[in-house]
This record gives C-alpha cells, sequence and structure tokens, in this order.
C-alpha cells in the first residue's frame, strides 16, 4: 500500500520546483562548505535562526549557515500582511554583489517556514533539489483515511509527481454589502422624543483594514402624535433619507467603530386640532453634521450595529395655535438607532 504524504510536504515539494528554477542560473557557483551569513526576520513565535538553519541543513550538508561575518549572505523575512495572509521572502548576496531574491504569500507560519527553507536550500545549493529532504516522519494512515487514487487517476500523473496544492485562500474580500433594520430616536427635533424605524443599505471596502471606507444610505419614519399643548393637540411624522459616509474603521474585526460625516433631507409633516378644527402642513425638514456608527459582528454574516447623529437642524420653524407658540425648531437635533445587518461576500 503506498504511504500518504502530508500536504505541507506536497507543497513544500510543489514550491521546491519554484525555488529550482530560481537557482539554476548559479548552479555553478554551489557551494562547497563556504560560510553563509544568515539573518531571519519573523514574528514571535514563527520559527528561530536554529530553526530554520536545521531544516536547511537536513536538505543539504554542503550549505553553513553562521551568524558572523562571510561573503556570501542569506537574508530570510516573513511577514504578516493582514490577518491569514504571510509574506516571506528570501534574499541571497553573492560575494561578487549581485543579488537574488524571491517572494511567496502563504496562510500560516508553518507553510511559510517549510516553503521558504526549501527555496534557500536549492538557491544556494541547486544539487540538493536531486535528493529527498531527511528526517520529518510521514504520519501515521487514519482509520478514516481517504482511499488511494483509481488506477485511471495514477495513469494520468507522472511517477514521483505530487499534485500541486492550491492556492492561499485570501482571508478578506475587497468590498462587502450590507442590509439592515432597526429601531431609531429622534430628540429634541419634535415637542417630544419621536420613536421609529430605520432601514439602510451599505457598501464597505476594503473590511478589516483601517482604511475601509463606509458609504451607509439609510431612511428612517419617526412620529410623534397627540402631544398635549396649550390650545389643542398636535402630531408630527419625520420621514428622513440619510446618507452617512465614514472613512475609517477602528477597532478589532468583531468590534468595528467609525466617525463618520452625514447629510438628512427629507419631509416633516405636523398637523393638529384647535377648537374642534384640524389642520395640517408639510415641508421640507433637513440636518447635517457628524456621526459615530460601532458594529458588533456576531457571525460571518450579521451583526448588531447602532449609530448616533448630532447636526444642524434646517430651516428652523415655530409652531402653535392662534398665534400662542408652543415649539420652536432648535439649532442642533440628536438622534440615535439600534438594530441587526447582515452582510455578504
Amino acid at each position: 500500500m503506498p504511504v500518504k504524504r502530508s500536504q505541507r510536504h506536497r507543497a513544500a515539494v510543489a514550491l521546491a520546483v519554484a525555488g529550482a528554477l530560481f537557482a539554476v542560473p548559479t548552479r555553478a557557483q554551489a557551494p562547497s562548505g563556504e560560510p553563509t551569513h544568515f539573518e531571519l526576520r519573523a514574528p514571535a513565535g514563527c520559527s528561530s535562526v536554529e530553526d530554520f538553519s536545521a531544516r536547511v541543513r537536513k536538505r543539504s550538508a554542503r550549505i553553513v549557515l553562521v551568524p558572523g561575518p562571510a561573503r556570501r549572505s542569506l537574508v530570510v523575512e516573513i511577514q504578516e500582511q493582514l490577518p491569514g495572509v504571510l509574506r516571506g521572502s528570501v534574499r541571497v548576496v553573492e560575494p561578487g554583489g549581485g543579488a537574488r531574491s524571491r517572494q511567496l504569500r502563504a496562510s500560516t507560519c508553518a507553510e511559510a517556514v517549510d516553503a521558504l527553507s526549501l527555496i534557500a536550500t536549492v538557491t544556494l545549493d541547486p544539487d540538493a533539489l536531486l535528493a529527498e529532504p531527511e528526517g520529518e516522519p510521514e504520519p501515521e494512515p487514519e482509520l478514516t483515511a481517504k482511499p488511494p487514487p483509481r488506477p485511471a487517476e495514477l495513469q494520468h500523473r507522472p511517477r514521483g509527481v505530487q499534485p500541486q496544492p492550491p492556492p492561499p485562500r485570501e482571508s478578506v474580500a475587497a468590498y462587502r454589502f450590507s442590509v439592515g433594520l432597526g429601531a431609531a430616536l429622534l430628540f429634541n427635533q419634535a415637542p417630544e422624543l419621536a420613536p421609529g424605524a430605520s432601514a439602510a443599505l451599505a457598501l464597505e471596502l476594503w473590511p478589516g483594514a483601517v482604511l475601509a471606507p463606509f458609504v451607509r444610505l439609510s431612511l428612517v419614519h419617526a412620529q410623534r402624535r397627540g402631544i398635549a399643548e396649550p390650545g389643542g393637540s398636535a402630531s408630527f411624522a419625520f420621514t428622513l433619507p440619510t446618507l452617512d459616509v465614514c472613512p475609517v474603521r477602528l477597532g478589532p474585526r468583531e468590534l468595528g467603530i467609525r466617525p463618520c460625516a452625514y447629510g438628512s433631507v427629507g419631509m416633516l409633516e405636523a398637523w393638529g386640532s384647535a377648537s374642534g378644527a384640524g389642520e395640517s402642513r408639510a415641508r421640507l425638514s433637513g440636518s447635517g453634521g457628524g456621526s459615530l456608527w460601532v458594529g458588533l459582528r456576531v457571525s460571518e454574516a450579521f451583526e448588531i450595529v447602532a449609530d448616533g447623529r448630532v447636526g444642524a437642524l434646517f430651516p428652523r420653524d415655530r409652531f402653535g395655535f392662534d398665534n400662542r407658540g408652543f415649539f420652536t425648531t432648535p439649532r442642533l437635533g440628536f438622534s440615535a438607532g439600534l438594530g441587526l445587518a447582515g452582510g455578504f461576500p
């Protein structure tokens, strides 16, 4: 029964082919025990100079990596670009000053270290590609292991060639759409607090980054009915389309905070009764200012969202019965909302 190779080994073999192509122009410069100055720059806990050097020695005894000065130098660097996305590089500077470098992307630190150690080996000693690496034991077959490939599959695969691993999966998308529903409250825009509801559609670019522009268009409808005032009873209804523009996102992926600017222009309808007679008026109502958006992600698709706004109200107006005023539009208005949003991808 053929022995099943680990996915990490298959990925390393595939990257070895790329490393060999990178090293072919310098095959005549294969080392013969000459020391090579070595530097490793990696996140804490990812690897160490001793670990990386041991991986190289397993593949070629002709490579000698030292921390001190030497005619040839090798610099290996691993950086985390985004959560789940690592960038690795190998740079070799020859005694004559010529430099060669290669970069790759990986999804885990272990994958990056395996691939970079293999590329470094075949770059410094191209002949090491001709031999299998020593050391790493093959995993024991599991009871639930998949059956071996069918004979038809084996006939189409050249002997000694392992299947290519899939490319690293990106952990973030370039954009995200979301829709939401929630409750809303308007403060200081009617004689008393006006409750209502809202619906919103939003677009976010580069989710997860700090510079992640966010645009949200929402529609708020709020009412306050039957307010007893001197001379009669008054009611107010607001229908307000609102646009929020938020340039940055602060906080971890699970809890995002966005400072925003907003503008709103809609309709205010006011009606009332005095001495048994009813009267109704409708006019434009708007505001503009700053807002704050907070999102708590409860799953990959859904999040709890809250927002608050403060802005200048326009136009300013006066309401009353029989020339007896009971409410004048203030300079500043406030609103708050709480709801649930679902997003994709």
